[in-house]
């Protein structure tokens, strides 16, 4: 005896498969033009220290590592989303992704909801929560899900809007180096 009417699974999505390839992590690249950013030799890139002449976008700041010490012009994956502007944090959703702070503190909840973390987030959080944030919506923004262990610097142009968001409050700022993105919400 056949059911003539609609099925439940018949208003499933459909997926393709370069789309559940994404969904699990492979074949983003061909998806999004992710493209691998070359090592910093950093012997080699002494320069970068205490320099904002290799600036492009006119601006970057000085950071305290030779690591973080780039410009959204030397990110690849940045070339596509900046387009017409001359910075990145010039792009009109920069300001969304990043400096919102509704969206900031939604990231947060979401995140502690994923990883299965049973405590509520408060309704205001310390200005490191929301940079912790604003640092990994960046590279969700520009880089998609880069999976486990894989880490991209923010270029310093965004690290010093950030820091200077007058919607995040203020103590005392730092960078985000590459052994800090190691620890951070693993």
């Amino acid at each position: 005896m056949a059911n003539e009417g609609p099925r439940a699974c018949d208003f499933e999505p459909v997926f393709t498969q370069e789309l559940a390839m994404i969904l699990m992590g492979r074949g983003r690249e061909e998806f999004q033009g992710n493209i691998e950013e070359p090592e910093l030799d950093l012997r080699q890139e002494q320069h970068r220290l205490n320099n904002v002449n290799l600036c492009q976008c006119t601006n970057c700041g000085i950071m305290p590592s030779i690591t973080e010490c780039r410009c959204c012009h030397e990110i690849n994956n940045i070339d596509a989303l900046r387009a017409c502007e001359a910075c990145i944090t010039n792009y009109e959703d920069f300001d969304t992704v990043c400096l919102n702070k509704a969206v900031l503190r939604a990231v947060l909840i979401m995140r502690n909801d994923v990883k299965g973390h049973d405590a509520n987030v408060e309704r205001e959080l310390d200005s490191k929560s929301y940079r912790y944030s604003a640092y990994r919506m960046f590279r969700y923004w520009v880089h998609g899900r880069l999976g486990k262990g894989v880490k991209k610097v923010v270029p310093s142009c965004a690290v010093r809007k950030i820091r200077q968001n007058s919607q995040i409050p203020k103590d005392s700022m730092w960078g985000l180096s590459m052994e800090m993105m190691v620890r951070i919400w693993k």
